[in-house]
């Protein structure tokens, strides 16, 4: 069996989202092409390192380790289903990190971003449209692909609640997101435009951040004409970045968000609450998303208990 039938075989039996299948799919092949072996019993250290050494020639660690994540996952399948006797990419280490700046949004970068919308208004139009999406993710932590899936029905405002569907998930589960005093806010606004702009009541199945009802130049989606494409909003980020001169964008969003909610200085929650609330299914991916600076880790430090004596 050749390791893209695997590949084929795990997406055919698992629950994945439309995104994972493909990202399994694109690995085996990726792998396949650039370690010159197809067959899951060629295998070996030297097809490994053909392919580490070729990733990593045009790509950062974190992507040949997020590759190397998938394959191990393909071979503990194989290993499972007795395709295998043992998985061949279980002895290969991840690449080691080099120390990035964290991903994260600082106040300033919030200030230019806000203050460039208000003063060009007709430049991202609506900008209030624009402003609402930014304030979503940052409040809620949720993920693009999530953004342009919520419909009315997964608004509670009785309890003060955001249903992040199983639509828009990354690992096809749903959660309950409270919902932040502000995010409630831009939420009522955001329907009120929106029933203006179609002039009539919402109904329960319908989106709510659909740019088209408020600009027609933004295309349809081809996918599903009455939902907005996520694409959309990469694009409002990128030209929005190079408009600022600073970085900005939806995952750096909601890295800043886990960021703020495990600091002791502002949200000072558990980071298994914040596992939660972004919906991550293991701890180790939420600890990818929370950057911790010196001033934290030395209050941390001075916080110790002294010991007697010692």
């Amino acid at each position: 069996m050749t390791l893209q039938e695997l590949a084929r075989r795990s997406v055919d039996l698992h629950v994945y989202s439309k995104d994972t299948e493909d990202t399994i799919l694109r690995v085996a092949r990726l792998f396949e092409e650039r370690s010159g072996v197809k067959q899951l019993e060629d295998i070996g250290p030297e097809s490994l390192l053909r392919f580490k050494t070729s990733t990593l020639s045009g790509a950062k660690e974190v992507t040949f380790n997020g590759y190397l994540g998938h394959l191990k996952a393909l071979g503990s399948f194989a290993e499972e289903e007795k395709i295998v006797a043992e998985n061949p990419f279980k002895k290969q280490r991840a690449a080691p990190k080099t120390i990035a700046p964290p991903k994260t949004v600082d106040q300033s970068t919030f200030r230019s971003a806000f203050w460039y919308l208000a003063r060009n208004p007709t430049e991202f139009k609506p900008s209030w449209f624009w402003k609402t999406v930014m304030k979503t993710i940052y409040y809620t932590g949720i993920r693009r692909r999530q953004l342009v899936t919520i419909k009315l029905k997964d608004l509670d405002f009785e309890n003060g609640t955001l249903c992040a569907s199983a639509e828009g998930s990354k690992t096809r589960r749903e959660w309950l997101i409270p919902l932040h005093p502000k995010a409630e806010r831009v939420f009522k606004n955001l329907i009120v435009m929106s029933e203006l702009a179609t002039g009539r009541e919402l109904r329960p199945n319908d989106y709510l951040f659909v740019i088209r009802r408020f600009n027609k130049r933004y295309a349809v989606n081809s996918i599903n004409p009455e939902q907005m494409q996520r694409e959309q909003i990469t694009g409002f980020f990128k030209r929005l970045s190079g408009k600022i001169d600073a970085r900005i964008g939806a995952h750096r969003l909601r890295h800043t968000t886990a960021t703020k909610l495990c600091n002791p200085n502002e949200g000072g929650a558990d980071i298994s609450v914040t596992q939660d609330l972004l919906g991550h299914v293991q701890l180790a991916t939420t600890r990818m998303y929370v950057h911790t600076n010196l001033d934290n880790m030395r209050k941390a430090v001075n916080n110790l208990p002294e010991i007697e004596n010692l």
